[in-house]
Order: C-alpha cells, then structure tokens, then sequence
C-alpha cells in the first residue's frame, strides 16, 4: 500500500505540471488535526482550475492517481436531482486497488471570486495565484453543533415523536422493512440531532459529533454511549421493539436536558402520549401482558432486568419465608430460567414490578399453579426490594393481579399460602380481604431443615366486587 505521503505526492505532481491548475486544497479529517489519521481517512481534494470543460471531456486523466477498484461521477448520474449537483464543480469519488480514496473536486477558477467559499477545514496545498494568501488555520468550526432556536428544538421533539407511531405501525402489521426505514430514516434523524444538541449543552456547543454521530462517543459517558448504540436493532420484531423504547427513554431524558440548560419548553403531553400509543402497539403485536396501576405496572420477566434484581436480591431479609435465596449471578439466571419454564408450560404467569414513573424494577410475583380446567390458581412468589416494605407496592400488585384472575382469565377462586412464621404475610394477605380457610400441617421442608406449617386463604370471584372497592380506597 502506497504511504499517504506518496499519495500526496502524485497529487501535487499533476497540479504544479498541469498549468490549468491553479490551487490545491485539502479538505476533510485529514484536514483535521485532532482526529487521529489513519488509512480510511479520504483524500478530499480540491483543485482550483481553468477550462474545466477540458479536464471532464475525458475521465481517462484520472488513472495517473493510481489503478482503481471502483469510482463514481455523482455530476453525471441520473439517480441525483438537479438539486442535489453542484453545478459550479464537479466531483470524482474514487476508490484505489491500494485501499486509497480520493475525492476530488473541480472547481472553475472564473467562479472562484463570486462563488467559492472556502471550508473551515482546508489546508492549502498549493497556491500558484497567491489566492489563500489570507486564509485562516484549519478548524472544525462549520461542522461543530449548532444551537437550535427554540423552535427548531420543539419541531425536532415533534417530528421524533410522530413519526415513532409509524415505526409502531409498521411493526403491528409486521412490514419489518417499512418500520426499519422509518426507525433508521427520519426518526434517527431526529435522534441524532437531539444526541447531538445534548453534547453541545456540555460543551458549550464548540466540538463536532461527526457525520452520522461517529464522534459521539467521546462526548458521552460510557453507559450513555453503550445504551445509544442498542438503539440499532437487527430485523427481529422483538429486538426493533426493544431498539425503539431504549430510543425513546434516551430521547426523553436528552431532550428534558436541553430544555433545563437553554430554558426551552416542549411539549411533554404529546411525548407521554406517544410512550403510552406505544406501548398500547406493542402489547397488542407481541401478545404481551402488561398489567397497569396508577403506580406501577406489572411488566414481562425478561433477562435484560436480571442485573437491576440482583442490585438488591442480596438483601436475606427477602428470603426469609421464600423457598430458596436468590444471592448470585448464577442463582438468579436460575431463577429466571425456571421461571421462564413455567412459563411456556402454562404453569405461571410471572411479572416484574416496575414503577411507573422512573422505571425501575422493584420487585417480582405471578400467579401460579394455573388450573383453568377448575379455574383456579395462587398468587405468590412474591418478592421486593426491601426498601418498599411498608409501603402499598405490594397491595397494588395483588389488586392488578387479582384483577386480571377474575375479569380476564374468568377463574373462580384464587388462593395464598404463608408460612405460619410469616406474620408479616399473613396479615398482609387478611388486609387483602382474603378469607382464612386452614392450616396445612408439615406442609414444607423449611430451608433451615425445619419442617412448617402453612396457612391457606382464599378470594372468590363472588367475593371480588367488594374486596375490589376496598382495595382501591386502600391505595387512595
């Protein structure tokens, strides 16, 4: 592979050989001198010329820059609008054997004092004319983040949030192609320039993310820039989905940010909205169940919130009355792939407790031991953050749960076990207007090696208006 200093070379050679040309100018990353050079960077090259007609009548002059792999004259092909051609200059794009590229550009020095104007990364190369003489040093000023008006801010809000809905739509009707195009066209679009006005309020608007955001890294935290990358999917519903509310949660804390710093207002109605359209999309294409209160919501178990349980599954008071402790990594992976087992089964229907406001997980329960033969099953394995002890998390949870057993399953009779030393549950699961109906003798092999007792309540479907009106004055 030729060095970047013989590339160079060549290109000079031809300029001072070649009296039609009058100025070269270096354009670009090269151009730039706090990116790092390496072999990808393009050669963007400018020369200055007379009678430019000639240089373009025949291509063949562009061999002398070595043997091409492939190449390409936007300025002659039909697949550009008019708008999109430079008519001033013209441009060859031109991939070498060696690995090399070059992007020259022609431009006709009878425009040069009416029509050019030089780019803020430029190195002039040569100057035969002395028409640089007065030109500033090379810096990435025209490429660095631009402040927005407010209502620049407010239209880009807009525009992410409308169009996410087809993203939805297109996911709903499985046209996996046209929600991928969506998601990587307009709405990324939208994306990436709320990632990039984010950068600019923490650093005062004075660095360039790069094209398509491929600087964004060093602006952002590790953990900001691990999460913005999941936001590219591959064509699995499942993964676009999951792509598309990581995108949404990044967009909405970038954008509440740039309000608060450039005291902006926008419109978080018609953000909340969207969240909530959605979700609504998503629970109705994937069959999901997702269980809403008014504080929280009972969401899927899923793996990518294994690392948010164990950050307090080692708390031993959780697992005082509960068949096994969930402590390690490991534990809790088998935890989940029992759970999910029972799952596919039809043995449990299983969720997480999720707040609804910060999204955070707080704990787990389900329903279980499903008999729909007999419409009947428990509720149980239930387990949270002891930081919500004592508060009405877990009647919230019982009361979306009982619910969904008597209005959507139609099951007549759902039953909770306690262990007789769990005071805590009991009188938890009497508050619940549950009706004690026995104790169950030897009924488990206690972990310490004891053998317990259990109590067993119940609620009936006849007996849920009531218990239902009640719990909800609970939670007032």
């Amino acid at each position: 592979m030729r060095t970047a200093d013989e590339i160079k070379k060549i290109i000079l050679d031809k300029a001072k050989t070649d009296n039609r040309i009058r100025a070269v100018l270096l354009n670009g990353s090269r151009a730039d001198q706090k990116r790092p050079p390496d072999v990808l960077q393009d050669f963007d090259i400018v020369y200055i010329v007379h009678q430019m007609d000639s240089f373009i009548a025949d291509h063949d002059w562009t061999s002398i820059f070595g043997e091409k792999l492939i190449w390409q004259m936007p300025d002659e092909m039909e697949l550009f609008s008019q708008k999109e051609k430079l008519s001033d200059s013209f441009h060859y794009l031109m991939l070498y054997k060696d690995g090399h590229r070059i992007d020259l550009t022609l431009f006709p020095m009878e425009q040069f004092e009416t029509r050019f104007t030089p780019d803020s990364l430029t190195v002039v190369w040569l100057d035969k004319d002395r028409l640089f003489e007065n030109i500033e040093p090379a810096t990435d000023r025209d490429y660095r983040v631009q402040r927005p008006t407010e209502k620049e801010f407010r239209d880009a809000c807009n525009e992410f949030w409308w169009v996410s809905t087809y993203i939805a739509k297109g996911l709903v009707r499985q046209e996996i192609s046209y929600a991928k195009a969506m998601m990587e066209g307009p709405v990324r679009k939208m994306f990436l320039k709320m990632t990039e006005w984010y950068i600019g309020t923490k650093t005062d608007f004075s660095v360039s993310p790069g094209l398509h955001g491929k600087y964004v890294r060093q602006y952002l935290s590790d953990d900001e820039y691990t999460s913005w990358l999941k936001t590219y999917p591959d064509a699995k519903s499942k993964n676009i989905w999951n792509a598309l509310f990581l995108m949404t949660g990044i967009f909405k804390t970038f954008n509440r940010h740039i309000a608060e710093k450039l005291h902006f207002s926008y419109n978080a109605s018609e953000q909340d909205n969207v969240i909530s359209y959605l979700q609504e999309q998503h629970e109705k294409a994937e069959g999901i169940i997702i269980l809403k209160g008014k504080s929280i919501a009972l969401i899927p178990v899923e793996e990518k919130y294994l690392d948010e349980l164990l950050s307090f599954s080692a708390n031993p008071v959780i697992w005082e009355h509960l068949p096994k402790e969930i402590f390690s990594p490991e534990e809790l992976l088998q935890w989940y792939q029992q759970t999910r087992e029972d799952e596919a089964t039809g043995k449990a229907i299983p969720f997480l407790i999720q707040d609804i406001q910060t999204l955070e997980i707080m704990g787990s329960t389900r329903i279980l031991d499903l008999d729909t033969a007999n419409r009947k099953a428990e509720i149980g394995w239930t387990w949270i953050n002891p930081k919500y002890f004592g508060t009405k998390i877990n009647t919230e949870a019982k009361l979306l749960l009982l619910n969904y057993a008597f209005t959507v399953l139609r099951l007549n009779r759902i039953q909770f076990r306690a262990d007789e030393r769990n005071i805590r549950s009991r009188r938890a699961i009497l508050k619940l207007g549950a009706t004690f109906e026995a104790v169950l003798r030897n009924f488990k092999q206690r972990r310490d090696g004891s053998v317990g007792n259990a109590f067993l309540y119940s609620i009936l479907s006849s007996e849920w208006e009531l218990i239902e009106k009640r719990l909800r004055e609970q939670l007032e």
